[in-house]
């Protein structure tokens, strides 16, 4: 969002007789790369690496996984602790999974595309997790395979779904997990696009509103509003990661800003609540400080909103905090994934990256040989110092979370 200015303003800053050859090569390859970046067309970003033309009968003549293999991938998800997806993608159970399976697997005629996205994205995820978590090769490598499949299922449905969907709620699951997917994968227009449409049909059905939540008909877990907040966090997050306005507007929501145990199993209704608020803080920091409006303000104006948003961060921090240890106690004694650990450990590196953008817009003092404020060189070296720590966990633990948790 930053680099190309931050790199334009290095160079202004300095002589260039002044810079080190190694310096001076650096700063010129850095400012290649972001042009070179700015100049790929938008169209890449609706393509992806594994995609396939549809055969002629369509999605179900696609090949999937060996049915055995996702029957035990099922039984493995319903009696092992909770892992990685069973919290970011907490809308999805294993029995409404394993009845969307049998829509796929048993089918007479044909089934939606947005059956086959849930599927093999479920899928696609869950074999990641056995992946990783496989101890021997030859197991480890069919997992693998397994994963590519649903991998290239998914990409090939998602470049042919319409956006145009029907209003319901496995529409609204298929967007999420598209767009999910699509962070991770670091297509972040693409899944601006799908969090977008997500929104719209939440708002249609009426999600936003305590009053069309809850019906008489509903069952012991509560879908709706879980659903809504997935796109709500989404939505907020994106919005300061592409510099675009919410779809969601917060003064149009009346339901409770909480996931509590009638959504999803303790103690991830606090977790997910917690996401909720520094989703909210994020796009502040972008409506706040950086969106058009913002930046015309008068320097006084923007340190009084630096300081609110400070303060406001400095407190989810806080709470965030005694959530973790909490959460993390309850992991261990449940002998649950390490993958978990280190995605709350990720959360920690996100505030502190959001603290630093909170800062950044803080003027530098008078005679400072930098634009950047203390505060912000600061907490932007604590963050980084996290980021190794993890990048060096994951180095350890298995590549295949390299890629979700830098894209995230």
């Amino acid at each position: 969002m930053f680099a190309s200015e931050f790199i334009e303003d290095a160079v202004q800053r300095t002589s260039l007789h002044d810079v080190p050859p190694n310096i001076h090569a650096a700063l010129s390859s850095l400012r290649q790369i972001v042009s070179m970046q700015n100049k790929v067309s938008s169209n890449r970003d609706f393509r992806f690496r594994t995609q396939q033309s549809l055969p002629p009968g369509g999605l179900p003549d696609l090949p999937m996984p060996p049915m055995n293999a996702v029957v035990a991938l099922l039984k493995h998800m319903k009696s092992s602790p909770p892992g990685i997806f069973s919290i970011a993608c907490s809308f999805l159970d294993v029995d409404d999974l394993a009845e969307l399976c049998r829509r796929v697997y048993f089918c007479t005629d044909t089934f939606a595309d947005t059956t086959f996205i849930i599927v093999n994205g479920a899928l696609f995820y869950l074999f990641m997790e056995r992946a990783y978590h496989a101890t021997e090769a030859p197991a480890r490598e069919e997992f693998e395979r397994y994963q590519h499949t649903c991998q290239t299922n998914l990409e090939t449905t998602l470049v042919c779904l319409p956006l145009i969907l029907p209003a319901k709620v496995e529409s609204i699951e298929a967007l999420l997990v598209a767009a999910v997917y699509a962070v991770d994968v670091s297509k972040a227009s693409l899944a601006w696009l799908f969090t977008s449409t997500a929104a719209s049909l939440c708002q249609t059905l009426g999600y936003h509103r305590i009053s069309q939540t809850r019906s008489a008909s509903a069952g012991p877990r509560d879908i709706k509003p879980l659903l809504f907040w997935h796109v709500y966090m989404l939505d907020k997050t994106l919005s300061l990661r592409t510099g675009r306005a919410s779809v969601i507007q917060d003064w149009d929501i009346t339901l409770p800003r909480r996931v509590d145990n009638t959504m999803v199993a303790d103690p991830w209704g606090a977790v997910i609540t917690m996401w909720i608020q520094q989703s909210e803080i994020q796009h502040r920091v972008y409506e706040q400080l950086y969106s058009p409006l913002a930046l015309n303000q008068s320097q006084e104006e923007r340190v009084e909103t630096v300081r609110r948003l400070e303060t406001e961060q400095k407190s989810i921090m806080a709470a965030a905090s005694h959530v973790r240890e909490q959460v993390l106690f309850g992991l261990k004694a449940l002998n649950a994934s390490s993958i978990l650990d280190l995605h709350l450990r990720g959360d920690e590196l996100t505030f502190q990256s959001t603290l630093t953008l909170i800062y950044r817009a803080l003027p530098a003092p008078d005679g400072s040989p930098t634009r950047f404020s203390q505060e912000c060189i600061e907490t932007a070296r604590f963050a980084t110092q996290l980021h190794l720590e993890c990048m060096q966990r994951i180095a350890e633990e298995g590549r295949h979370l390299k890629a979700v948790y830098i894209h995230w």
